[in-house]
Formats: C-alpha cells, sequence, structure tokens
C-alpha cells in the first residue's frame, strides 16, 4: 500500500512539472485614445480576420482614425510555439477590434526576445541507519553466552537534494497594434 503511495506522488510531481513547462504566460493591455489621430497610409498586406482588416505590413493607403494602441505580451519556453503565440496576438488584437466596432488592425511590430536563465531541479533523498538492541538470548543453552547484539529497525530522514540545474531558453513575444477605423465622409 505503501509503494502504491510513493508511485502516486511521484507520478504528481512528475505531473505538475510537465504542466508548468507547458503554460505560457499572456498579457494584453488596450490603451485607448482621447482624441483619435487621424493618418494616411500608404498600402501594404493586408488579411481579413472575422471581418476585421489585419495589415500585418504596412498600413491602409486612405485616411484613417486611430482609436488606440494594443500591446501584447506572452511568455513560452518552446521555440515552436512562438509562431502559435504569434497568431493568437493577433487573434486577441481582432476581438478587441470587435469589441470597439473597428474597421481594422496595424500590426506595428511583433518581437521575439530570447532569455536565457538558470533553473535548478530538486529531489528528495531518503537516508536510513538502522539501531542494535542490547540483550540476552532466549530459548535453551548455555546460560553464560553473555550480552548479544541483535537487528533492530532502522530510521530515516529525507531532505531535498539538488539533483540537476539546466539552462532554459525563455522567449519573449511583445507586439503592438493599431486598433482603427477607416474614414466614411
Amino acid at each position: 500500500m505503501k509503494s502504491c503511495l510513493w508511485k502516486r506522488k511521484i507520478l504528481l510531481c512528475a505531473f505538475l512539472i510537465l504542466f508548468s513547462l507547458s503554460l505560457t504566460h499572456a498579457s494584453t493591455e488596450y490603451i485607448a485614445y482621447e482624441h483619435p489621430k487621424m493618418r494616411v497610409g500608404n498600402g501594404g498586406k493586408v488579411v481579413r480576420i472575422k471581418r476585421v482588416d489585419v495589415w500585418l505590413e504596412g498600413s491602409p493607403a486612405m485616411r484613417y482614425w486611430i482609436d488606440g494602441v494594443l500591446m501584447d505580451e506572452r511568455t513560452t519556453e518552446n521555440w515552436a510555439k512562438v509562431d502559435k503565440e504569434k497568431k493568437e496576438a493577433i487573434k486577441k488584437a481582432v476581438d478587441k477590434a470587435r469589441d470597439k466596432h473597428a474597421n481594422g488592425v496595424v500590426r506595428l511590430y511583433s518581437k521575439v526576445l530570447r532569455e536565457k536563465r538558470t533553473e535548478t531541479y530538486y529531489d528528495s533523498l531518503g537516508m536510513g541507519y538502522g539501531y542494535g538492541m542490547l540483550g540476552y538470548p532466549f530459548g535453551f543453552g548455555d546460560p553464560f553466552w553473555g550480552p548479544m547484539m541483535y537487528p533492530g529497525f532502522g530510521m530515516g530522514y529525507g531532505g531535498p537534494v539538488q539533483s540537476s540545474t539546466q539552462l532554459i531558453t525563455v522567449f519573449h513575444i511583445r507586439s503592438k497594434f493599431d486598433i482603427i477605423h477607416y474614414n466614411t465622409y
């Protein structure tokens, strides 16, 4: 029964470590302009997502109002997830534009910053030692054998011990978007 309990604890710890490695951190902040700014763009690459124009390169070749700025920051430990996180930032900007009844989103920049850091993982180490027991033998035989050592039960102590230190690379994806309305007059 005790070995089953230890197996469950080990599996739970392994699951928590793997789950924490798969997490990504994301924060999005929208800053609205009190007085929208009028601009004229020069054209570029546009895609349409959920009836919102997303300008990935350049800006609209017409007059438009900038209603606000959306700043998005995401963190992941996996290089394969960087493109996915960039797409998630675009989706977040499109959702915010739809909430504001905007016509489009202009991506100003999308940067990937690399950070290397050292992480230390700890294991639990168990140590044990036994005590002897001084006593006299029981049974038939020579009564002058004298005192004898009998094996006793051991006592143990377990404490955290540094298991490994690894160099981890963390990727920070920072994106900035303008939320825009086309000039209708």
